[in-house]
């Protein structure tokens, strides 16, 4: 039945596959039992031997049989030794070539090549890294059907790794149809033979029982024990995901919050953005914003987008960053903006104007956030910090600059920012109030649930209209009808309080699981298991923490 499946999978070859804890080490050929001398071995390299060729560039690589360690001399003893069609040697010049190693320039097209010639020998560790290099583009155009159809080839020739990887590519269904139960037993034969990943992603299936299997969580702590020993950083987060939530082991927060730290300082990607959302959020530890910073920056380096917002966050907030994080944040923003990676433009931005790791450019800083403008995911953000900037809570107040970057991002079409400029309008003279009433409300006859939400504000305050109830629930009703979630958590507190209206629970119950269905989290626990409302001035129940594992 095994070998059954296994063929199954080797025979599907239009697969994706994972990304792996960065580049695939190079894998060093055993030295020889009994060595020749060097001399010797000159001699018959100068004669045309392509294997005495190949094992003086391990000696200078390795710096062996009394040989310095000569990167230069190696690469050219491999490309002497791959040149008379060496497999091993093709192998180490492409490592070479992928590193810039040995003098020579990073060239990834020619890494390439020499790997496939490598690999078209049926070279193990070059067939692997053909089949890594068409998963990701590198040295040639990404192609998910040869990278499958290398990694498939590598298995075969006993390459666990790319067993593991074609493992995770039928669990995930990327280019094949999904079929879990393969998938563990593909992970259990990796398992078998000693991989890391494979123990950690087979752990996974014995939490979420998956694959066949029941769930079993000693079992999983287990695969997680021997990955981590492995050195596989991100079995030590799913270890601390399991003494977090107490899953087969008594719950403990500190030995969850040391599996966290372990694997983010191994470069575990999940749990360093984790850390970041815990230490900014205070669960299970005190609030921290500059240890919150140093995580999102670990993240953030690895290109994660959650974790650059994350940044922003803490930069808007005016925390005292320490020298060595604000250094190296300012590093890592810049060659992300330069790659135009998601809003990394607006956390240089902020810390260009707060002074963090570079001295303070409020005109590059400007721009940045100017370039940003029309970029349809970073608009709220810009919003956000143009509020900021006009109230001058944790920025420099700079108001002719807040309301140009919300012109800005109004003339490219963002209601949100066309909704602020009108309540700024209308915290001013009367003839501004005015005008900002006019704009809100063809806003709402538009059918623009933002706007239709504060002018119900606005009449249920009297702030530059009338006080009316009646049109304030007419306001917040089209908006809820359109499925704005703060409409219809605020139609739960009118009737909840009784404002302007005659008390209703059963119309502030409804309103309040209508508004915690839409996902509104100040709307989440208000209404008890009983039906009973939780009192508007009491807390209920918090949002739980992300959790960290896969």
């Amino acid at each position: 039945m095994l070998a059954r499946l296994l063929l199954t999978c080797f025979g599907a070859v239009i697969l994706l596959a994972r990304a792996p804890n960065g580049l695939p080490p190079k894998k060093v050929d055993p030295a020889l039992a009994n060595p020749p001398s060097t001399l010797s071995l000159e001699a018959q390299a100068e004669k045309g031997d392509a294997e005495a060729a190949h094992e003086l560039g391990d000696r200078y690589a390795e710096g062996r049989m009394g040989l310095p360690k000569d990167q230069r001399t190696a690469a050219t003893w491999y490309q002497k030794s791959a040149a008379l069609g060496n497999a091993g040697a093709s192998s180490d010049l492409g490592w070479y070539f992928l590193n810039g190693l040995g003098g020579l320039p990073v060239d990834a097209p020619k890494a390439f090549a020499c790997f496939l010639a490598a690999a078209q020998q049926n070279h193990v560790y070059a067939t692997h890294m053909v089949a890594w290099m068409y998963e990701y583009g590198r040295g040639v155009n990404q192609d998910d059907v040869q990278a499958a159809i290398w990694h498939e080839r590598a298995a075969r020739l006993g390459d666990i790794d790319s067993l593991a990887e074609l493992g995770w590519l039928t669990e995930q269904g990327r280019g094949v149809p999904k079929n879990e139960e393969a998938a563990a037993q593909l992970y259990a034969m990796a398992v078998g033979n000693g991989n890391a990943q494979a123990m950690n992603a087979l752990g996974w299936f014995y939490i979420a029982g998956k694959g066949g299997l029941a769930k079993d969580y000693e079992t999983a702590r287990r695969l997680f024990e021997s990955a981590s020993v492995l050195g596989w950083a991100r079995a030590d987060g799913n270890l601390g995901y399991l003494y977090e939530n107490g899953l087969g082991v008594t719950k403990n927060l500190s030995t969850a919050m040391t599996r966290f730290r372990m694997s983010a300082d191994e470069g575990d990607l999940l749990s360093q953005a984790h850390l970041g959302y815990l230490y900014e959020s205070g669960q299970l530890v005190e609030k921290d914003p500059e240890k919150a910073f140093h995580y999102y920056r670990l993240a953030a380096d690895q290109g994660d987008l959650p974790s650059i917002d994350g940044l922003i966050r803490v930069l808007a907030t005016a925390p005292n960053i320490p020298q060595e994080d604000a250094v190296a944040a300012f590093g890592t923003l810049t060659r992300l903006c330069e790659k135009q990676v998601g809003r990394a433009r607006i956390a240089l931005a902020l810390a260009l104007l707060r002074g963090t790791g570079a001295s303070p450019d409020r005109v590059r800083a400007h721009d940045l956030l100017l370039d940003e403008v029309g970029v349809s995911t970073s608009s709220e953000w810009l919003i956000r910090i143009a509020r900021i900037l006009e109230s001058g809570r944790g920025l420099p107040e700079d108001r002719p600059f807040a309301k140009q970057l919300l012109e800005a991002v109004a003339a490219r079409g963002s209601a949100p920012a066309r909704v602020q400029l009108a309540k700024d309008l209308i915290l001013g003279p009367a003839q501004a109030r005015r005008q900002g009433v006019a704009m809100l409300e063809a806003m709402g006859k538009a059918h623009d649930p933002l706007a239709l939400f504060e002018l119900g504000l606005l009449f249920q305050n009297g702030q530059g209209v009338p006080s009316s109830p009646l049109k304030a629930i007419d306001c917040f009703r089209a908006s809820a009808g359109l499925g704005y979630a703060p409409a219809m958590f605020q139609l739960a507190l009118v009737y909840h309080l009784g404002l302007g209206v005659k008390k209703s629970f059963t119309l502030a119950r409804e309103w309040y699981l209508k508004a915690d269905a839409a996902h509104y989290p100040p709307a989440r626990g208000r209404v008890r298991p009983d039906g009973s409302l939780v009192p508007p001035l009491e807390a209920a129940v918090p949002e739980s923490a992300p959790s960290s594992s896969k």
